[in-house]
């Protein structure tokens, strides 16, 4: 992790996945109005580790692309740590562009670092590129600091645009992404279930599972209908050690105004134990907040 400088010491955290200059850090900003402290991890998992064990207030995950689809590692973070919750979220739109030294061209790349979700919203360019050797990083910030520490003409990083300044290096080419509109949603985690909530829509991100019978998922679905919550996300993952069973997260929406939501969501969850298995709210807050 990134040391923090004293002057920052009293400063809540907000651990992300990277470097300095990677999407998470923009969407820390963004979030949180740049009034807390972004801290650098190794991996998503070192995010929750850091939530977990209090090394960090807060947590900033990607969840999913709209291009690129869901980043399942997250989910099953989200099934390891049990002691997390979603407390917000926020969505960044994503411009990708090719990084290189000062003294690179488009001909002299042989080799494009960056982070896998990014390889795959630019696969239309790379396409273009079938000759370049694809490395997996961290983060796309991660690829711009290797780009820059190897200072070689063959290599070129995928990332943000700010990230040639921070690193020394120079846009080849901007917007290189295969959907102009493209955006990456963020969810906030801490070690703490949000209490406050504001006017407006609420979003309840729970997992449970189901028994391997007939109708046993539907079962599952009427009861988020009949409790009047909008489902706008289901996903299945596969559980280790347990082939062919899964494990569903769902994002719904308490449509109406309720005037005591924590006490209707847990209203909600007792009537869905009757289907279902191993549930967990992973988080309870406002649809959008920035």
């Amino acid at each position: 992790m990134e040391s923090l400088m004293k002057s920052e010491i009293n400063l809540e955290i907000c651990a992300y996945s990277g470097k300095r200059g990677a999407y998470a850090q923009l969407a820390v900003d963004k979030y949180f109005n740049k009034k807390v402290k972004s801290l650098a991890v190794d991996s998503f998992k070192s995010i929750f580790e850091s939530v977990e064990k209090g090394c960090a207030q807060y947590g900033m995950v990607p969840i999913e692309n709209s291009t690129a689809g869901s980043v399942y590692e997250n989910y099953d973070n989200f099934t390891i740590f049990k002691n997390v919750h979603i407390i917000g979220t926020t969505t960044l739109k994503i411009e990708h562009s090719l990084l290189a030294c000062k003294d690179a061209s488009i001909e002299t790349i042989k080799n494009v670092y960056s982070h896998p979700q990014a390889l795959c919203q630019c696969s239309n360019f790379l396409e273009q590129h079938k000759d370049w050797a694809q490395t997996d990083t961290v983060s796309t910030a991660t690829a711009a600091s290797i780009v820059s520490s190897k200072k070689s003409i063959d290599c070129a990083a995928i990332a943000d645009a700010g990230n040639a300044e921070i690193y020394g290096l120079k846009v080849l080419k901007s917007s290189i992404q295969n959907n102009e509109d493209n955006f990456t949603r963020f969810v906030v985690i801490a070690n703490k279930p949000r209490t406050d909530f504001p006017k407006g829509k609420l979003v309840a991100s729970l997992s449970f599972c189901t028994e391997n019978k007939p109708g046993a998922l539907y079962e599952c679905l009427g009861i988020i209908k009949n409790c009047h919550l909008n489902l706008t996300r289901l996903e299945s993952r596969p559980i280790p050690q347990k082939p062919w069973t899964y494990r569903f997260f769902t994002d719904a929406i308490l449509e109406e105004q309720i005037e005591n939501p924590t006490e209707y969501i847990a209203s909600f969850l007792k009537k869905m134990k009757d289907a279902a298995s191993d549930i967990k709210l992973l988080g309870l807050y406002p649809e959008s907040e920035s």
